[in-house]
């Protein structure tokens, strides 16, 4: 019996070692599905820690707040392709003298992450530090954010081994924290600090202000940072705008500096040839003592003598008679400029970081992005009434969908300004409302519409003004003192019931109001008229908005004689088969419902026949 039972249990075994072989090479098959993170709200029970088997992670419009923790929130060591969409970082708080916390930090590995459109408000350390311990760093892209008063730094780029793109963001109010504190050990108060022989980093179109250092570049170690790029960048009211130690192929192009307490650029060792110094503009308090060289450069000593369109509220676009037009050197490796307008525009490229457009825009005809809807400015102070707020620091920038508070960093003592371009649909009389607890002010264009100034609660007031259809500047002014904090712009006139401003008759033109030109840009959605001949930028007369178009287009054409139709269009897929039949145009703008013809998104191609017999065909794109 027992010689029986012994073979059997040796086949038994034998079976059980091959099942669990099995299941150990099937398991070594498994994939993990990435994890999704969604409208999610974190606190200090919850931080993450991203390895190699996390990759694939996604936060989307996740808030992480109110964090009092050592190191991280969300820390990456070997993890690939993770996904930062529309977070929000703020009051991160540290625990222990000597320990950094940071919002997001990257210590050695991370390859392919992307950060996009978040908020890192109030952070002990750094908004974002990458590479303490770096072994593969690589392709990351930081950009649409927003960092203000990080303790250390906005963006901390440490050894990092190519690829880092960190652009259209905005960094305001790192002043560091000297000495030390909880959660942070020093550091100089920068919006990006590039080091310990960081490789391959492009710094873009952002904007720095009130900063300590707006940029620096340093030696650390011995390791010098490598092939560094920055372009098209703006810094204004920084203690330093950018200070630089060392760098091995350094380029600084098509920056506009304004204003600084010390200096708008500052090179700590003998420049040579590991730097190249193109068509930057340096204008007010700052400007260094001994021009550093390079080619393109302009020095204008006062604000004024710049001519920016509207300098006040810190948008430093280059006016149509600033001597920056058309004084700059050519340079192949920068296209275009901080918003992505074609550099040259008239054969010559400006200095700065912004290209002045000149095509010319019909008053009638829409501003130029959809959306985002306003541009606001937000200011912190103690007031009884509203201040002249073109003489104060702005403290935070950006652009909202409509008249709001949200983008606060406290809730007494601050104030703001909205400004932008409202769409009359019909000529006629019209009221506007503000609803305000402090004061406000609203303003259609130079007149000033809605007085409701002064300390007190939640209270409207109004007035009216005649306009005319089309699109007209409008300008909102609130402070807040103390207590609840409310603000409401509404209106009502000809077809229009009183009721709350709505997004879709809201737009703005980045820059000044005053601004009459029509600003073509790679990144924004609107009138981007290309020509089927040669010429990307076509002198026409017709503006078609959006481009690209999703449920509804405009088409604006210039006025016409009472006794000559303005012409007519048809739609044209990308094959050349009509999809949509000839239409008439109306005078001003012409409204096609596209949600009618059940297009695919695609090319398309938009023929417009003038009455005088000539056409001219508008390629468009559909989403």
């Amino acid at each position: 019996m027992i010689n029986f039972i012994r073979p059997l249990t040796d086949v038994l075994s034998y079976y059980q070692k091959l099942l669990i072989i099995a299941l150990c090479l099937l398991s070594l098959n498994t994939v993990a599905q990435p994890k999704v993170y969604r409208n999610r709200t974190f606190d200090q029970n919850e931080r993450f820690l991203l390895r190699r088997e996390d990759s694939g992670t996604k936060f989307i419009n996740c808030t992480f707040k109110n964090y009092q923790v050592a190191s991280y929130v969300v820390a990456i060591d070997g993890a690939t392709d993770i996904l930062f969409e529309r977070c929000t970082f703020k009051n991160i708080q540290g625990v222990k003298v000597g320990n950094d916390t940071h919002a997001i930090a990257c210590g050695r590995r991370g390859q392919r992450v992307t950060i996009k459109r978040c908020k890192f408000i109030h952070i002990a350390a750094d908004g974002i530090q990458m590479g303490h311990r770096g072994e593969d760093i690589r392709d990351w892209i930081i950009e649409n954010n927003t960092f203000v008063n990080c303790g250390e730094n906005g963006v901390d780029i440490k050894t990092v081994h190519g690829r880092v793109l960190v652009q259209n963001n905005s960094f305001s109010e790192h002043q560091g924290c000297p000495g030390g504190g909880l959660g942070c050990t020093g550091g100089s108060g920068m919006g990006i600090v590039i080091h310990y022989g960081a490789r391959g980093v492009r710094v873009e179109k952002n904007r720095f202000f009130n900063n300590q250092i707006g940029l620096g570049v340093f030696v650390n170690d011995g390791k010098i940072p490598q092939n560094i790029k920055i372009f098209n960048n703006f810094f204004y009211q920084n203690n330093k705008g950018l200070l630089i130690h060392r760098a091995k192929g350094i380029s600084v192009y098509h920056n506009t500096f304004v204003n600084h307490a010390d200096r708008h650029i500052s090179v700590t060792q003998g420049v040579g040839s590991w730097f190249s110094y193109k068509n930057n503009l340096l204008v007010g308090s700052g400007i260094p003592h001994k021009p550093y060289p390079g080619q393109g450069n302009m020095s204008i000593p006062k604000v004024k003598d710049a001519k920016f369109a509207n300098a006040s509220t810190h948008f430093y676009r280059l006016g149509s008679n600033s001597p920056a037009i058309n004084a700059a050197v050519s340079i192949g490796g920068v296209t275009s400029d901080w918003e992505g307008d074609s550099r040259p525009q008239a054969g010559k490229f400006d200095v700065g970081a912004d290209e002045r457009v000149f095509a010319t825009q019909s008053p009638s005809s829409p501003p130029i992005t959809e959306t985002p809807r306003l541009n606001y400015y937000y200011y912190q102070g103690r007031w009884k009434s509203l201040p002249n707020f073109s003489q104060l620091s702005v403290r935070r920038e950006g652009t909202v969908n409509n008249f709001s508070l949200e983008e606060r960093l406290r809730d007494n003592e601050f104030g703001f300004v909205f400004e932008g371009y409202i769409r009359i649909s019909e000529t006629g009389d019209y009221r506007f409302y503000t609803t305000s607890d402090d004061g406000s002010q609203l303003f259609i264009g130079e007149t000033k519409v809605v007085e409701n100034n002064g300390l007190h609660a939640k209270r409207e007031r109004s007035g009216t003004i005649s306009l005319t259809a089309g699109w007209h500047p409008i300008r909102v002014l609130y402070f807040e003192r103390f207590g609840r904090n409310t603000l409401e712009v509404s209106y009502q006139g000809p077809g229009v019931s009183k009721q709350l401003i709505p997004d879709e008759v809201l737009a703005t033109e980045p820059g000044s109001s005053s601004r009459k030109q029509l600003s073509v840009s790679k990144l924004s959605s609107a009138n981007v008229l290309l020509n089927e001949a040669t010429n990307i930028f076509p002198e026409s007369t017709v503006i078609v908005y959006p481009n690209p178009a999703h449920k509804i287009l405009y088409i604006s054409v210039p006025n016409t004689d009472e006794d000559t139709a303005p012409g007519s269009f048809q739609l044209f897929n990308s094959e050349g088969k009509e999809v949509v039949k000839q239409i008439n145009l109306e005078g001003g703008v012409s409204k096609l419902d596209l949600s009618k013809y059940k297009l695919p998104p695609g090319a398309y191609h938009l023929r417009i026949y003038h009455s005088d017999n000539s056409s001219e065909t508008i390629k468009l794109l559909l989403e």
